[in-house]
């Protein structure tokens, strides 16, 4: 009974998450020489086009959303490409899923853009998850330590070669109706924006996007049994993040902007 389909697909069985590999459209390991989840392979920029990178952990690279055209940096792609004065633009997509701070500025020495989105814990249903990220964000930890080190080195690095760098801070996803005084986390990511703000970030927060929608958290998971972002979270993370660069004019040529460092 437990691997029948209704029953395993809201309960992850082994049997239905060993199958999930097998859902994916495998782009990041056959078709992608870098093993990212783009179709782009190319190293050197083509004239004209603006790259737009997407570092991160899970909720970058997708779990538990089949196919690489529904992940949202492959929706903010086409969002910009049908904008209003819209110049062809790339976002690729070079997130792992696990991949913490570290790892993601490790990425930035390479000389490439990022856009790091933040994934709090593991689990939602419960709320020692709240406890576990307690522990990580108190002062003098050393995992929050190095975090900060982190950010300031990708900080650094986007300012010397000028290039706007965001953390888009995306809330956990905990079972329920929250406002944006009752998010569970809502202080952590008061702490993580000021940290990232002092470090060179703009910092965009997601939250309040979600909060609006008006629905129970668990109604965005991308499966019955898996809080990782579903498909229309994706779609609205992607007009989210496509409105901030827009309103703050970080792209070259975004409404009439050169961009925040010039031409």
């Amino acid at each position: 009974m437990l691997n029948w389909d209704p029953i395993a697909r809201r309960l992850g069985t082994p049997a239905e998450t060993n199958q999930w590999n097998d859902r994916y459209d495998g782009i990041w390991g056959g078709r992608n020489i870098f093993r990212f989840r783009s179709p782009y392979e190319d190293t050197r920029r083509r004239p004209g086009v603006r790259r737009v990178i997407a570092l991160g952990d899970s909720f970058t690279w997708r779990s538990k959303i089949a196919s690489s055209d529904s992940t949202w940096p492959a929706l903010l792609e086409r969002i910009m490409a049908h904008a209003p004065n819209a110049r062809p633009t790339e976002v690729i997509n070079m997130a792992h899923g696990c991949y913490a701070t570290g790892n993601e500025a490790e990425e930035l020495r390479r000389k490439s853009a990022i856009l790091e989105l933040l994934e709090h814990a593991l689990t939602a249903r419960f709320y020692s998850a709240v406890d576990l990220n307690r522990k990580y964000y108190a002062p003098g930890s050393p995992a929050w330590l190095d975090a900060q080190r982190g950010f300031r080195e990708m900080g650094d690095s986007a300012s010397r070669y000028c290039t706007p760098i965001l953390l888009v801070l995306y809330p956990y996803l905990f079972p329920g109706r929250w406002t944006l005084e009752t998010y569970p986390e809502r202080d952590i990511h008061r702490l993580v924006a000021d940290v990232g703000r002092r470090a060179g970030f703009e910092v965009p927060d997601l939250l309040p996007a979600f909060v609006a929608a008006g629905r129970d958290f668990e109604d965005w998971w991308g499966t019955g049994y898996d809080s990782h972002p579903g498909g229309a979270a994706q779609a609205l993370t992607a007009m989210a993040i496509a409105g901030y660069l827009e309103e703050h004019r970080l792209l070259p040529d975004s409404s009439g902007g050169a961009g925040r460092c010039g031409p």
